[in-house]
């Protein structure tokens, strides 16, 4: 990146989308905001398919000025992949049916 004039400072990308085709979502995309005081403040993530996701790592209290664009990216991946696993979800809601139901009582052994 060639240097502006005096006093002026490069841009920054401002959107980023990220896209996640796997089952049993079709798709996710996370718009990914970079402020202008990055690193100092955390970039902003969006998930227009689903605005309740949250992204809990870029809270102002876990927030560090360490952390690069590269390490969002792939940690929002992950929240994105591991949606399934999300805690106000159920988890394999036919499974957990089994667990609670009586299975058949195992045959006696004879002494």
């Amino acid at each position: 990146m060639v240097p502006g004039p005096l006093g002026s400072t490069p841009p920054l990308p401002q959107i980023i989308l990220l896209f996640q085709y796997a089952p049993p979502h079709t798709e996710y995309i996370v718009t990914v905001t970079i402020p202008k005081n990055y690193p100092l403040s955390a970039p902003i993530l969006y998930c227009k398919s689903d605005p309740k996701m949250k992204f809990g790592f870029l809270e102002k209290s876990q927030w560090k000025p360490c952390i690069g664009i590269r390490e969002v990216l792939v940690e929002a991946c992950h929240v994105v992949t591991r949606r399934d696993l999300a805690p106000r979800l159920p988890v394999l809601p036919p499974l957990r049916f089994q667990l609670h139901t009586k299975g058949p009582k195992s045959p006696k052994k004879d002494s």
